[in-house]
């Protein structure tokens, strides 16, 4: 387990280094990136329910600390709003360079909309999508 989360930050490390000057340094410019991979699920979930449970996943799953820098995960919930946002990024050097995030919306009380942003693939947008939505209970769906 340790081996592969280190492999995980290594491989997540390689993949920055190479789309460095690619990737986003916000939220909101991410979505707007035309080469971002994304996918969108209706979920039957109250969308509280799908943060509290994403957000710790992937704090547990995708943190880790590099040498001179940090893949961070961090959530904003908007209650008012019945919203909530998951993003894990890299800080460091160069800076935030965002690398996935999902972005949750009530639809009703127990029903919600899921959009994940990937620099990456659409295999890692469904381990994202399973995280969250409780689908899987380790990480990676390992």
């Amino acid at each position: 387990m340790l081996i592969m989360r280190v492999l995980n930050i290594f491989i997540g490390f390689l993949v920055v280094i190479f789309f460095s000057g690619c990737m986003a340094s916000s939220f909101n410019e991410m979505k707007s990136d035309s080469d971002i991979v994304q996918n969108t699920y209706k979920i039957n979930q109250n969308y509280q329910r799908l943060y509290k449970r994403g957000f710790s996943m992937f704090q547990e799953c995708h943190e880790g600390g590099l040498i001179t820098a940090a893949i961070i995960a961090d959530g904003k919930l908007y209650t008012e709003l019945k919203e909530a946002e998951l993003t894990i990024y890299l800080m460091g050097g160069l800076g935030r360079q965002m690398h996935h995030a999902a972005e949750i919306k009530a639809l009703d009380n127990e029903s919600s909309l899921l959009r994940i942003y990937s620099y990456t693939n659409y295999e890692i947008i469904d381990i994202l999508k399973r995280e969250i939505t409780g689908e899987c209970l380790t990480c990676n769906c390992e």
